[in-house]
């Protein structure tokens, strides 16, 4: 029954890469600060590895970056609220940096979206205008951070019994176990 479960989860995540009105399209990242308080903002999936790894984009100036270079240990809330199902990751957070790899995603997206990437303040930054925000030509500040899960809390909310398993990484792949709701 956990294999199906886990297929479910998969399936779900892939669904939200096609479909731009996917619920898990969007999840909530969390991140610890500097002054070691959580931190959480909304961040929209770019690519999901068979392996359940989990790619976003995001501009290398930003606090999440740090962030994830203090403490790469971050959690990822995801919610169905249709289907009532919740995905909570643990992972490991890594920020890719190697220029080729960086210079083929850059390359392959549309101008539109390049904009996010180009700000001379960085994020964060105070403004007296949100219209009057100043873009660079020639240098970019994009990055793409990969979550790597260690473990995956899936919980089914149904009006009786509720489902909730726990995945959990190791060398042999995805053990599960089924904890009380």
């Amino acid at each position: 029954m956990s294999d199906i479960i886990l297929a479910k989860i998969h399936h779900e995540l892939h669904a939200a890469l096609d479909d731009t009105d996917h619920p898990f399209r969007l999840f909530v990242l969390g991140t610890i600060a500097e002054d070691h308080t959580p931190v959480l903002r909304t961040m929209k999936v770019r690519e999901v590895k068979n392996d359940m790894r989990i790619r976003v984009y995001t501009d290398r100036r930003s606090a999440k970056v740090s962030q994830i270079e203090n403490n790469a240990y971050v959690s990822m809330l995801f919610y169905h609220p249709s289907s009532k199902l919740q995905l909570i990751f643990k992972a490991t957070a890594v920020t890719k940096n190697d220029p080729v790899f960086l210079s083929k995603i850059w390359n392959n997206m549309p101008l539109s979206s390049r904009r996010e990437y180009l700000t001379k303040k960085k994020p964060g930054s105070p403004i007296h205008d949100p219209t009057a925000v100043e873009y660079l030509n020639n240098t970019n500040y994009f990055t793409v951070i990969e979550f790597i899960p260690k473990q995956i809390e899936y919980l089914q909310l149904q009006q009786h019994n509720h489902t909730r398993v726990i995945f959990t990484q190791d060398l042999n792949g995805w053990e599960s176990k089924y904890v009380v709701a």
